[in-house]
C-alpha cells in the first residue's frame, strides 16, 4: 500500500485512495480498474452484487438505484430491470417480478401497477392487463378473472366494471 517512487527517500508514500502497490512493484502505484475499489491502498476488491464502479480508481462502489440490479461481484453498471419487474431496494442484486394482477410496461420500474377495474391478468411478471371480454366484467382492481353477467344482464363491450341490466321486455 505504500511505494517509494524516487531513489533515496527515507520513507515510503501512502498510494492514494482507489490505487495500490502490487507484489514486485514498490515504486509505483497501481490504479484499481472499473468494477474495483481499493480504500486501504493494500489490495483492489471487487465490487459486491448489488454495487457497481463505472471508473477506473475508485475508493468505494456505488450502490444500484432502486429500479436496476447487479448480479455479480466485479459489476461497472447496474442494470435496469426489465419490463413486467421492479425493484425497491438499493443496492439490489435481483428484480422482483410483477404479481398476477400487476403489471409494468417500462425498464427500470421500481413499482408495478395494479390492472384496473374492466381489466385482469393471470400470470407474473406481465407487460399489461387483458380486457374483460364482451359478457363479462371486473368491478374491483388487482384482478385474477373477470365475472360474467348474469341472466337479465348484459356486457356489449369489452373492459367493463359492471353488466347492464337489459331493457323492459329483453333478456340475454
Amino acid at each position: 500500500g505504500q511505494f517509494a517512487g524516487v531513489e533515496g527517500l527515507t520513507a515510503c508514500v501512502t498510494c492514494p485512495d482507489g490505487e495500490v502497490t502490487t507484489a514486485g512493484s514498490l515504486s509505483v502505484c497501481t490504479v484499481c480498474t472499473a468494477g474495483q475499489y481499493s480504500a486501504t491502498a493494500s489490495s483492489c476488491v471487487n465490487c459486491a452484487a448489488g454495487q457497481f464502479g463505472e471508473t477506473d480508481g475508485m475508493s468505494a462502489c456505488v450502490d444500484c438505484h432502486p429500479g436496476h440490479f447487479s448480479a455479480g461481484a466485479g459489476a461497472t453498471i447496474c442494470t435496469e430491470c426489465g419490463v413486467g419487474e421492479y425493484s425497491t431496494a438499493s443496492p439490489a442484486t435481483e428484480c422482483v417480478p410483477c404479481a398476477v394482477g400487476w403489471y409494468n410496461h417500462v425498464e427500470g420500474e421500481t413499482v408495478c401497477t395494479q390492472c384496473p377495474a374492466g381489466q385482469y391478468q393471470t400470470g407474473t411478471q406481465q407487460t399489461e392487463c387483458i380486457a374483460c371480454a364482451v359478457g363479462y366484467f371486473e368491478a374491483g382492481v388487482e384482478s385474477t378473472e373477470c365475472d360474467s353477467c348474469v341472466a337479465g344482464q348484459f356486457a356489449g363491450v369489452e373492459g367493463l366494471t359492471a353488466c347492464v341490466t337489459c331493457p323492459d321486455g329483453e333478456v340475454t
